[in-house]
């Protein structure tokens, strides 16, 4: 299920060469005057050859080619990010990479630390990091695709703390299985003003992510542990903290951290080794089949399992805290005075809560608990609800189901005019305290035919 676990909100603002060719005639000249530089040669037939200056070109042209598909190549292979189990519960959040630490012997998975903290704290010590991370699967940020790799124990640093302190902050594991996955080299040097980096993320908060998870930028300044830098184009990095940041050579030189305005903030290679390096393992034996961290804990006689519902149109949902069913679908290119933008209209969906009678607690649902698929459910696949359109009856940001009444009403999202078929998904769940201290959750992928109807 895409997006289903982005509960965690990721701290990443809190600081947050053209070829020209040209021919001229080569000139006879006597010894005691000055040659013209040339830069081609006519032959007879009239075909022009390059100049050495122009062949120079090709060259760098080619090379600049070479190193943008090589950097292309580790942002897909080598960047990952993590299904964390926690004390809080299971969340994806951040990014993270692969090295071979020389002090440790072993693969190691290096991200930010800032984000690893329970909901309630702003931070925690870096000796209480083993206790709140309870184990995490590790997938390709870029295509999202499972590896067969897991967390195997924590490195406790002591000193890590999160941003603003940009220097300190740094988090690293061992790793068990994924044997295949490769780690990314460090660069011995750091970096210097002007210098080409680029920041290797999946970002899923931003217009028009680059889908090959490559960010060029150049470096501001790099001093005392902290690397300032500006990205080519302007990018909210929301999933970006603990990303690698290499060089033209795909060596990384930092961590990426945060964010404050144009400007972003990294933790330098030499500095975040130096914490790795005086870090010792906590002993915590993670495991490796992460299924038994859910299906097992009993909340009001609910199992904590994810349960995931595969049911057509004509059919209505039986939920944990509420029954849920659409009432009718209209698809239209306008909506009042706002039209759909360019292969693009709107999906008008009709739906009924009947909030269970045996639940003393009003439930409150939230936009982004419920969203619609098309094709795989890439970024560009994906839809929330609108915030753009305003329509009668319309659901808000965030809404009450009461105990044993009905509650009805619209919700409105942009698809493409080509689908014939959507997939609407939402998640049933339970919390304690705050809506982001979720306890227990069910998912549900209702499939709907694109066409106006009505039950």
């Amino acid at each position: 299920i895409k997006k289903a676990f982005m509960k965690k909100i990721v701290c990443t603002s809190i600081l947050v060469a053209a070829l020209a060719f040209t021919g001229c005639s080569k000139e006879v000249k006597k010894a005691n005057e000055e040659v013209t530089p040339t830069t081609t040669v006519e032959k007879e037939e009239g075909t022009v050859n390059p100049s050495s200056d122009e062949k120079n070109d090709d060259n760098k042209n080619a090379e600049i080619e070479l190193k943008q598909a090589m950097i292309e190549n580790l942002a897909a292979n080598n960047v990952f990010h993590v299904r964390w189990y926690t004390t809080d519960g299971d969340f994806e959040a951040g990014t993270a990479f692969l090295i071979d630490s020389k002090t440790k012997g072993e693969k190691l998975l290096v991200t930010a630390f800032h984000f690893l903290c329970p909901e309630n704290k702003d931070s925690i010590k870096g000796s209480e990091l083993p206790d709140f991370v309870l184990g995490g699967e590790i997938l390709r940020a870029i295509s999202s695709e499972k590896t067969s790799a897991t967390l195997k124990d924590c490195l406790v640093i002591n000193d890590a703390k999160a941003v603003p302190v940009i220097e300190k902050d740094v988090a690293a594991f061992s790793i068990q299985g994924g044997d295949d996955l490769k780690t990314l080299p460090l660069s011995e040097n750091g970096t210097q003003k002007g210098d080409r980096i680029y920041l290797l993320a999946n970002l899923w908060d931003t217009d028009h992510p680059h889908e090959n998870g490559v960010y060029p930028g150049k470096v501001i300044s790099d001093a005392d542990g902290v690397m300032k830098f500006k990205l080519d184009e302007t990018f909210s990095t929301n999933g970006a903290s603990g990303g690698p940041i290499v060089n033209e050579y795909g060596e990384v030189v930092a961590i990426h951290m945060a964010s404050q305005g144009k400007y972003l903030y990294a933790h330098s290679t030499k500095s975040f080794l130096t914490q790795i390096d005086e870090g010792k393992f906590a002993g915590k034996a993670y495991p490796s089949d992460l299924s038994v961290m859910s299906g097992e804990e009993e909340i009001e006689g609910k199992n904590k399992e994810l349960q995931i519902h595969d049911l057509m149109v004509s059919d209505s949902i039986d939920g944990i805290f509420f029954d849920f069913s659409i009432n009718s679908i209209k698809v239209q290119k306008k909506i009042g005075d706002t039209t759909a933008p360019d292969g693009r209209q709107y999906m008008i969906i009709n739906a009924s809560y009947d909030g269970k009678s045996d639940i003393s607690d009003d439930i409150y649902l939230y936009a982004e608990d419920f969203w619609v698929e098309w094709g795989e459910g890439s970024d560009d696949e994906f839809s929330y609800p609108s915030k753009e359109v305003i329509i009668e009856d319309q659901l808000g940001e965030s809404y009450k189901i009461d105990p044993g009444k009905t509650t009805t009403g619209n919700l409105v999202f942009e698809i493409p005019n080509d689908v014939e078929e959507v997939v609407l998904e939402f998640l049933d769940y339970y919390t304690e305290g705050d809506s982001t201290d979720m306890k227990y959750e069910d998912a549900y992928i209702y499939a709907i035919p694109v066409e106006d109807w009505s039950r």
